[in-house]
C-alpha cells in the first residue's frame, strides 16, 4: 500500500478546524476507511500461481465475457468447447487432487477470493547495459544497477509501481519471466 494514500488524508484531517460541522471530517475518515478496507481485501485474497498465461487468459475471459456460472465453465472445460482448450489440457494433466484444487481455484476466482499474480517488470534504461536497471534500495532511494536482486533491493516492479515512479519509464519495461 502506498503510505501517501493514507497519510495525505490523515494530514488533511488534522488540518480541519475543531469547529467544523463534521462533514469534512466524515468524508476524510471515509476515504481512509475505504483505503484500509481495500488493503485488507487484497491481503485476504489467494494468489493463483500454477496457471500458464494461456490458462489465465482463458479463465479471465470466461469470467468477463462468456460464462455466467462456474458450472457452465466446468462443463465447457470437461468437453473442450467454447475456447477453453488450455484449461481443458490442464484438467486432463492433473490428478484428482489437482482437479479438486483447480475447481476451488476457479470458484474462488469467480467470486473474487483469488487472483492471478501481477505481472512484474524490470526497467532497463539503456539497452545492452547490464548496470542500467531501475533499483530501489532499502531506504526507498531510486538508483541504477543490475537486475539481480541483492538483499532487500527492489528490482522488479508492477506496471502501477512503474507508472507511480514516472510514467515515462513505461517504454523501458521488460517482462519478468517467472
Amino acid at each position: 500500500m502506498n503510505k501517501s494514500r493514507i497519510m495525505e488524508p490523515a494530514q488533511e484531517l488534522a488540518s480541519v478546524p475543531d469547529n467544523d460541522t463534521g462533514y469534512a471530517k466524515h468524508y476524510i475518515l471515509e476515504d481512509i476507511e475505504n483505503e484500509l478496507n481495500e488493503k485488507l481485501e487484497d491481503k485476504n485474497m489467494r494468489i493463483l500461481k500454477s496457471y500458464s498465461k494461456a490458462e489465465q487468459r482463458e479463465l479471465e475471459e470466461a469470467k468477463d465475457n462468456g460464462f455466467l456460472s462456474v458450472i457452465a465453465l466446468f462443463c465447457s472445460i470437461k468437453h473442450d468447447d467454447n475456447n477453453c482448450h488450455a484449461l481443458y489440457e490442464k484438467y486432463y494433466r492433473e490428478d484428482t487432487n489437482g482437479n479438486n484444487q483447480m475447481a476451488k481455484d476457479i470458484i474462488d476466482f469467480y467470486f473474487g477470493d483469488a487472483k492471478f499474480p501481477e505481472q512484474k517488470y524490470y526497467v532497463q534504461l539503456i539497452k545492452g547495459n547490464e548496470n542500467s536497471y531501475l533499483t530501489i534500495d532499502p531506504d526507498g532511494i531510486l538508483g541504477l544497477g543490475r537486475r539481480l536482486k541483492i538483499g532487500s533491493w527492489k528490482t522488479k516492479f508492477t506496471r502501477d509501481e512503474v507508472v507511480a515512479i514516472d510514467p515515462r519509464l513505461v517504454p523501458f519495461m521488460e517482462e519478468v519471466e517467472e
